[in-house]
Formats: structure tokens, sequence, C-alpha cells
């Protein structure tokens, strides 16, 4: 599992941005899809993780034979991860929040889940996830960035060809 918050040189409001993070989820995704061998992969949902995360953990562990307990989701136990010191792990070491299940698409302006949606499908649809498919009223800077951005990309995959 892995989230993503905003590199160094985005702004959360770049097109770019969610353009280039949702071509990266949708390629990382396909790549563990397609070289999955004997179900060696488990797909977990973001989403099921957070809304139901002791049935989840218990799935987890039985997938690859470990024992599950409780102090797996106790936040106290994540207390000096190392990894909580990168910031989009900051979450890491605080309590399972199933609120968190659905934030990007109640704070996403319409826009940016339009375009994730755009770059990321037919994988959202495979993997069990329903877009809104409801096309938004772009800010004129937005269309102008997006028409660029998409201009670019088929230039540099152009001369790939």
């Amino acid at each position: 599992m892995h989230s993503c918050e905003c590199p160094i040189g985005f702004s959360r409001s770049s097109v770019r941005f969610f353009a280039i993070e949702a071509t990266r989820w949708q390629e990382r995704n396909k790549m563990a899809i397609e070289t999955e061998v004997d179900g060696a992969i488990v797909h977990v949902k973001y989403e099921d993780l957070v809304r139901f995360p002791e049935e989840t953990v218990r799935f987890l562990c039985y997938r690859i034979g470990m024992p599950y307990e409780p102090s797996m989701l106790e936040a106290e136990s994540r207390q000096g991860d190392p990894l909580s010191v990168h910031a989009h792990h900051r979450r890491l070491d605080k309590p399972i929040d199933s609120q968190r299940a659905d934030v990007w698409r109640t704070t996403l302006p319409d826009w940016a889940c339009y375009i994730i949606e755009q770059c990321a499908s037919p994988l959202i649809w495979r993997l069990g996830y329903h877009p809104s498919r409801k096309r938004p009223l772009f800010p004129i800077t937005v269309l102008l960035r997006l028409g660029l951005f998409w201009w670019k990309k088929s230039i540099r995959y152009g001369r790939q060809r």
C-alpha cells in the first residue's frame, strides 16, 4: 500500500500533479496485476483497510501465514516507526480513521477527480472503484494547463514510438 502526498515542485492545485500521480498509480497497480503468480499478491484497497481494519489485517495475516495480534492495529505499536519520518506517512503513528476512506473525493476539486479518473481508467473499474463520470466545469487556467500537459505528453510518447 502506498499513499502519495504532493512531491516537491508540484502544487496540489496542479493539473500535472494529479495527471502524473494517477498515471503512476495505474502503472504500479497494472504491473502488480500482470506479474502476479499463483495469487502471491494480495490486493487490499485502502478504503477497506481503514473501514474494516481488523478484518483486513486478519485476512492479510492469514494469507501470509502470520498470526494476527490486536496490537497490530494499535497506534502506540507504530510509535517511532522509521517510515513515519516521511511526509506521506505522517499519519502512520495515529489511530486508524475510517473517515479518511473517501477523503480524496470530498477534499479534491471536481476537476482533479475527473483528471484522476480519466488518467487511471479502465483500471479503476477493474479494481472495484466507481468513477463519478461527471464532467466538471474547469476553471480556464486548469483547461490551459491540462491542454499543455496532454500536448507535451503526446509529443514525448509520439517520439518514442
